[in-house]
């Protein structure tokens, strides 16, 4: 798989040329075309100042016939090209007065944009001067690639910027690789000095988000066990339940998701999960239906089916959580097509009769009890 083999590339080359400046492809989809992967983005450095970069991304506006969104801050230019997310930035220096903060910018050549990067598989360029495509990798990117390893740049880098613990798990997962000895330490310190504390509750949802929509999600929530991520800023223990079916799973919302994750957890934790992940009221109401309906499984299958007419759980919920359980699947399987007909109570003793006249469903329930036969 060569450079040129993308029309991407081949397309801002030209440009490039045209405006006769000195451009390079960098990051994500460098280290995925030397994996062997289509990448998905693409992210093009030139060595420009803060004006001149304005001035030419405007420019490649105008000859791509393609609008672009800039971010004046850090200087880059986003543009919708053909269904790609294309980024075009000026290669910079960041340095950080505290953690988590804003950094300070200033332009600088491609070596010093490459070390402010998040990890050494990052940090990796290729030269656009000509067709030749000359790597630069002065962090040795592409080593710790063949060891499949994920290396921090310098020790302050989860200091700097703590969104980088979650990004770092989510190449981990996607790729199967592991952090290096030191990459794992610097993770340890920064947890335990409260650096991930310090980001906006928004940022660390949408971070976890991204994990969860990933390619392996549940890899992503075992690192995320793993390091005690979010027993670091809850200060309490967390379970996390990782024996879903896949499939389903991925088909829910995030806050379903959350449920799903979480639900076996005390009420203590549930809220301190909904109000630091933002989640709303739903996210405990869901998890405790779910919570008790676990406990009346143990209990008998008209115990069982009478819970789950009153609660009305989501269905999404019980398909992903619940698969295996034949009784939750007869319930979801006939709640919706089976007649209701109140006179399918007459033989059921007085008791069980006003339950099932009350909640309107008699007939569902006889038909559920007996083993899925009609008595219409």
């Amino acid at each position: 798989m060569g450079f040129l083999d993308f029309d991407i590339i081949k397309t801002f080359l030209d440009v490039f040329r045209v405006l006769n400046i000195k451009c390079y492809l960098v990051g994500g989809a460098v280290r995925d075309i030397l994996m062997g992967i289509d990448p998905i983005d693409f992210d093009f450095v030139c060595e420009l100042d803060e004006e001149e970069h304005y001035i030419v991304a405007t420019k490649i506006s105008d000859i791509l016939k393609c609008d672009f969104k800039y971010n004046s801050f850090y200087r880059t230019a986003k543009f919708f090209y053909k269904e790609f997310d294309v980024d075009f930035v000026m290669a910079r220096s960041e340095k950080y007065l505290s953690a988590a903060s804003k950094p300070i910018i200033k332009p600088a050549g491609i070596v010093e944009d490459l070390k402010r990067r998040d990890f050494t598989i990052n940090s990796i360029a290729v030269s656009l001067k000509d067709e030749k495509f000359q790597i630069i990798d002065p962090f040795n990117g592409i080593e710790d690639i063949k060891n499949r390893k994920l290396k921090i740049l310098h020790e302050k880098s989860f200091k700097d910027d703590p969104t980088r613990i979650f990004r770092g798990i989510k190449y981990a997962s996607r790729f199967g690789f592991d952090f290096e000895v030191e990459t794992k330490k610097a993770i340890e310190e920064a947890l335990q000095k409260g650096y991930v504390l310090k980001l906006p509750k928004g940022r660390i949802r949408l971070e976890i988000e991204g994990l969860l929509n990933d390619k392996n999600p549940l890899s992503a929530l075992r690192f995320l066990k793993g390091y005690g991520i979010l027993e670091s800023v809850l200060k309490s223990d967390v379970y996390i339940y990782l024996e879903y079916d896949k499939i389903k799973f991925s088909q829910l919302c995030f806050n379903e998701k959350m449920v799903l994750i979480f639900y076996k957890n005390q009420n203590e934790v549930l809220k301190g999960l909904k109000d630091f992940l933002c989640l709303g009221e739903n996210f405990i109401k869901d998890s405790i239906k779910i919570k008790d309906l676990e406990s009346s499984l143990l209990e008998s299958d008209f115990e069982v089916y009478k819970y789950l007419f009153r609660e009305n759980i989501k269905y999404s919920l019980l398909k992903a959580v619940y698969y295996k359980d034949k009784r939750v699947q007869n319930y979801l399987k006939y709640n919706n097509t089976i007649k209701i007909d109140i006179k399918d109570a007459i033989d059921l003793p007085p008791d069980i009769r006003k339950e099932c006249i009350a909640s309107n469903k008699a007939n569902m329930l006889i038909k559920l009890l007996n083993g899925g036969q009609d008595y219409v």
